[in-house]
């Protein structure tokens, strides 16, 4: 009964550290454009390194 009450102070601790889902996820298209592109309403151009794509606002 002590270990089973240990597991479950462990777990509820380890589910009260866990961060939430970063806000600044985002569903982007996967095409690489070489430079910024009009992405249609809704949708942003962003910029990833060597690509940009349509992201989601």
């Amino acid at each position: 009964m002590k270990s089973f009450i240990t597991i479950i102070t462990f777990l509820a601790a380890f589910a009260a550290a866990t961060p939430a889902t970063s806000p600044q996820t985002k569903a982007c298209t996967r095409s690489c454009f070489a430079e910024a592109t009009e992405c249609g309403e809704g949708w942003e151009p962003v910029n990833s390194g060597a690509c940009w794509f349509c992201c989601k606002v």
